[in-house]
């Protein structure tokens, strides 16, 4: 998984673009949005959104990210609203 190699602080936001479907990769804290495409899923990977609970363990807080928080249905839903698909 990506995440888990991302050097210092950033976000994953995966996106539906027009030219294609993917991870952009941006600059540490440069909204990967600017660059147009339609969000479909987005994780914070910065040190302050985990730290607390998992100190250095972001392997453990994208699994309980991963298994408990994402919301299927709202990912379903932003995808069949996203433009030009």
């Amino acid at each position: 998984m990506q995440l888990l190699g991302r050097q210092g602080h950033g976000r994953f936001i995966g996106l539906l673009a027009r030219a294609q479907q993917g991870r952009p990769k941006t600059p540490n804290g440069e909204n990967p949005l600017v660059h147009g495409g339609w969000p479909l899923l987005g994780c914070d990977v910065w040190e302050h959104s985990y730290y607390i609970d998992y100190k250095n363990e972001r392997p453990k807080y994208l699994e309980a990210w991963f298994d408990h928080l994402i919301n299927w249905d709202h990912v379903e839903e932003m995808y069949a609203q996203a433009p030009g698909k």
